[in-house]
């Protein structure tokens, strides 16, 4: 009973800070003490430090601003802070985030057992696992969650993918993630031996080669044709993994021009409703010693979303075909061609 009541009270108090996130009014000088912390913070983290001053200044001014003077609520806060930031800095990975669960985790849960869950609860970001016709794989990602909890369900996907002929690989809409499920991800499809994939130069001065992983708990996919889906809204890491894979020649991309977000960064916690996310490494591809940065990862393959997974089977499907040496199985894959192109799923 002991026991039960002591859920409970943590409970209540889960609740109850959700409940003051939800109705808090924030003050003048709450605010003041927020565009200082994140002044702060964007000085001593931000990884552009030539951009700093412009930014933080640009903050400074907005503070004598009715529509600043007016802001009532940390939701409210994290807008109109983030149209400010969009503006000063055109980083997409400079952001202030409102987050009452998360906040509320910080506080009175373990927080690695708080991602743990929510990583959990979203199936570690696999949405569907599915064999096309013509036993062509197809994987569907929409985040990627740090491969400690994650692995087991890409290997066990990719597992049962393993005897296809090819293998799509869908990563629209997919909003990134976790640096390290980048990493993993690009190993599985490459056999042994370590491959520098890219570099992450950091604002503290420290440079990180990043190279393909040999010791993974599944059986990687080095021969595989591979054709990854891609539109506006795939960004950061699973960017990464496109632009990683499309210039080391192991993958095809399909799709459209993704959101050009490729630098790494870091969330810093503001108060107990609110928190920023500040870019703190940038991305440098090792094959063309470039980044995506603003520009986005451009498919070899251009097409409209809705369209790229058709597309992407088509191609999967003409590839067999040219190693097919059976007339016989030829003429399947020819009538199994004109299929899928009329498809309009």
């Amino acid at each position: 009973m002991k026991k039960h009541a002591g859920y409970f009270i943590v409970f209540l108090l889960f609740v109850h800070s959700i409940t003051i996130g939800q109705n808090t009014v924030l003050t003048t000088n709450q605010k003041t003490a927020l565009i200082t912390k994140i002044s702060d913070l964007i000085t001593t983290k931000y990884v552009f430090p030539q951009k700093t001053k412009k930014i933080t200044q640009y903050l400074k001014r907005q503070q004598s601003t009715i529509e600043f003077k007016t802001i009532e609520s940390p939701k409210q806060f994290a807008k109109t802070i983030n149209r400010y930031l969009r503006t000063a800095s055109n980083d997409l990975h400079l952001w202030v985030g409102f987050n009452r669960k998360e906040a509320a985790s910080h506080q009175h849960l373990d927080y690695s057992n708080y991602l743990e869950q929510k990583a959990k609860s979203r199936n570690y970001g696999f949405r569907k696992v599915e064999i096309l016709e013509g036993n062509i794989g197809y994987l569907h990602m929409n985040h990627f969650y740090n491969p400690r909890y994650s692995e087991e369900t890409l290997s066990s996907a990719l597992h049962f993918l393993s005897n296809c002929d090819a293998l799509i690989l869908d990563l629209r809409k997919n909003s990134g993630g976790s640096l390290n499920m980048v990493n993993t991800l690009d190993s599985y499809f490459f056999g042994n031996g370590s491959i520098i994939t890219h570099r992450i130069y950091y604002r503290s001065g420290f440079e990180q080669e990043v190279f393909t992983q040999e010791n993974l708990k599944g059986k990687s996919l080095p021969k595989i044709p591979l054709y990854i889906l891609v539109d506006k809204n795939t960004a950061s890491a699973a960017e990464q993994v496109a632009y990683n894979l499309k210039h080391l020649n192991r993958a095809t991309i399909v799709g459209e021009v993704t959101m050009g977000t490729a630098n790494t960064g870091l969330r810093h916690s503001l108060d107990d409703n609110l928190y920023i996310f500040i870019a703190n490494g940038e991305y440098e591809n090792d094959i063309t010693r470039d980044t995506f940065e603003h520009k986005g990862v451009k498919p070899q393959i251009e097409t409209k979303s809705s369209e790229a997974l058709q597309k992407a089977h088509v191609l999967a499907l003409k590839q067999k075909r040219k190693l097919c040496k059976e007339k016989k199985q030829k003429k399947k894959l020819n009538k199994l061609i004109r299929k899928v192109k009329k498809d309009t799923r």
